[in-house]
């Protein structure tokens, strides 16, 4: 949730400016700063404590936005359970309890949609289409960033927030190297209407749920149902293998 972080460092009276690798494309090739461009789409989590930093970081409007954009249920509270591979439920959590907590709570969200929300209001704080080349640190300590374009910029703080491929942990710890633990996991979606709801039980569309045999082979079902459309998505359920 990389898009939460300006909002907290210009609420503590902090200069920040954050240099997006991928460009500003809508799925028509119009540049409007939505970063549709990489348009990849599955169902996140957040608890409690997600939800209470994202309170904590992003203005009223911003959360609101964020939270009718989120995914909602059709049942009585959301669950997170765990299943053997013949179905029997071997563990659950419900939450939230009750109706107020519900209209006030994050459940999950799906991740184009919640990238949205987050991107309100920080046109002036985010460039888009902007790859790091590396970094230098002068003898007062200040950083020099460089792209590939050539052009460059100085702060006094450089986060590299730049994933698994990281181009600043490349040089600031060219020693730690990835290991391949040999584990493959594959997201997909299916889109969720008066057809497919027909094959979902009740409680795969409550929430999350993880069906696992004893050789660590698994599968994960979780559903989204937008509370409010959003442009570019729709209902689905999250699949993984």
């Amino acid at each position: 949730m990389v898009w939460r972080w300006p909002r907290a460092l210009r609420g503590g009276g902090l200069d920040v400016v954050v240099y997006e690798r991928d460009p500003a494309m809508t799925t028509r090739g119009i540049a409007t700063g939505s970063a549709r461009a990489r348009n990849q789409g599955y169902r996140i989590h957040i608890d409690m404590n997600g939800n209470a930093a994202l309170a904590a970081c992003l203005p009223p409007e911003v959360f609101d936005l964020a939270l009718r954009t989120s995914a909602g249920s059709r049942y009585a509270a959301g669950l997170v359970a765990g299943y053997t591979d013949q179905l029997q439920q071997i563990m659950a959590q419900e939450f939230p309890s009750t109706q107020e907590d519900r209209d006030s709570f994050i459940f999950a969200v799906d991740r184009f949609a919640f990238r949205q929300s987050l991107l309100t209001g920080l046109d002036d704080t985010i460039q888009f289409g902007r790859t790091l080349a590396g970094y230098q640190v002068d003898e007062a300590g200040r950083v020099r960033v460089e792209f590939s374009d050539g052009s460059s910029d100085e702060a006094d703080l450089l986060i590299g927030a730049d994933g698994v491929g990281s181009t600043v942990r490349q040089q600031l710890l060219p020693h730690a190297t990835l290991k391949d633990l040999g584990i493959r996991c594959i997201y997909g979606r299916m889109w969720l209407n008066e057809e497919t709801d027909k094959l979902l039980s009740e409680d795969f569309d409550r929430g999350f749920s993880w069906i696992a045999d004893q050789t660590g082979y698994g599968a994960a079902f979780g559903s989204v149902r937008l509370r409010t459309p959003v442009e570019g998505t729709a209902d689905y359920l999250m699949t993984v293998c």
